[in-house]
């Protein structure tokens, strides 16, 4: 039984946004693509809305109106801030969907016959 070739974990979020077709909308992608890596994926990050703002270059309050989306559609968790502590910004773990985990686990089972039906093909060379 052959592994699947290494893939960083980079790919892995951004198979998972695109697997996830027509449920998410574009500023939503970004959104969960510029959280995942800050903090990885399944990981919780801690960027302020300002600085998630400056790097998607999307208005702040898109923002917020996209990581709301994101935490209603199930794909991101968030810990708000609660009054009274100083200087925390809220905390994100960015998921995925039932149906995106299940398109990228078949793209890769798939991505790992292909690999191995390539190395079988391969002449064996003589020694």
């Amino acid at each position: 039984m052959s592994e699947a070739p290494w893939r960083p974990r980079a790919c892995i979020w951004r198979d998972t946004l695109t697997a996830a077709g027509d449920e998410l909308e574009t500023a939503e992608v970004h959104v969960l693509g510029t959280l995942a890596s800050f903090g990885g994926w399944g990981k919780w990050c801690y960027p302020g809305i300002d600085t998630i703002s400056a790097v998607t270059r999307l208005h702040r309050r898109t923002v917020v109106r996209v990581i709301q989306a994101c935490e209603a559609k199930g794909w991101l968790l968030v810990d708000r801030a609660r009054p009274g502590e100083a200087q925390r910004s809220n905390r994100y773990k960015v998921t995925s969907s039932p149906t995106a985990r299940a398109i990228v686990e078949e793209q890769e089972r798939r991505r790992s016959a292909r690999h191995a039906q390539r190395r079988q093909q391969r002449p064996e060379e003589d020694l």
